[in-house]
């Protein structure tokens, strides 16, 4: 079972419609993931370019 992490500075809700990816966000560039794996950086590059102000190897879960 997989737990989610508990504690200040965590919030969660529900995804209900749309799109979800996964942006990391690394020393040189961020990538966007889709759930599935596919690089969808390209379809979104108006995330990438804000996700460039993010501090180097974050990750962050972002619905659109």
């Amino acid at each position: 079972m997989v737990r989610l992490p508990r504690g200040r500075g965590w919030w969660y809700e529900p995804k209900f419609d749309g799109h979800r990816v996964v942006m990391f966000r690394d020393a040189e560039t961020v990538r966007l993931r889709s759930r599935s794996g596919r690089d969808v950086t390209g379809t979104w590059m108006d995330l990438a370019v804000v996700g460039m102000a993010l501090t180097a190897r974050t990750v962050l879960t972002v619905r659109r």
